[in-house]
């Protein structure tokens, strides 16, 4: 093989090594620089991932002072109560309340044992017959969603009384409440 390469002229020498060259550029190209470019191609698109991350953490990190504002002010709506039958107690006196300010007319009212569930409780309290017009149950459903203590309507059901022009009916209404334990009042008395 030696002695037919030295039989070549230098002009088919030279190009053999040419062909020679363009042969391993090629194999170079396909065997090292490609993968190196869809590796760099990878790494370039995970940063991108990265930096968009980094911009959305930065946006949570830039709100939390707000939210914790809101919670806080969201946990200082939340009633604290040492009973469940004392915050029942006590909601039943200001839907009271609410209903003579008003002009609701309750009629029968009743209360539903509270439904607990990792210290946070639901008290419920029934209006089951009261009797309204339209614009006493307005307002008194406005004075129910402002009121303090997250006091909810969860159900209400009414007829219209076509003779006397009044509404009859009952409605359902839920206090979020959390039930002390002995040791967090103490903490509270130490503030």
């Amino acid at each position: 093989m030696l002695g037919k390469f030295k039989n070549l002229s230098n002009r088919e020498k030279a190009g053999l090594v040419l062909a020679t060259i363009c042969l391993f550029l090629v194999a170079v190209n396909y065997g090292v620089v490609n993968p190196l470019m869809a590796y760099l191609k990878e790494i370039k698109e995970q940063i991108k991932n990265e930096k968009r991350k980094i911009e959305i953490s930065n946006s949570v990190i830039a709100q939390e002072s707000a939210v914790d504002s809101k919670f806080v002010e969201a946990q200082s709506k939340i009633l604290r109560v040492s009973s469940y039958d004392e915050a029942t107690d006590e909601m039943k006196g200001h839907i009271d309340d609410i209903a003579r300010r008003t002009g609701l007319i309750i009629n029968a009212m009743d209360h539903k044992p509270a439904v607990e569930k990792e210290g946070i409780g639901v008290c419920m309290v029934e209006v089951s017959q009261f009797e309204s017009d339209i614009k006493g149950l307005l307002q008194f459903l406005h004075e129910i969603r402002v009121a303090e203590g997250l006091l909810n309507v969860e159900k209400l059901i009414f007829s219209v009384d076509k003779e006397k022009s009044t509404l009859k009916g009952s409605i359902l209404i839920s206090r979020i409440v959390l039930k002390e334990s002995a040791s967090s009042s103490v903490e509270q008395s130490e503030r």
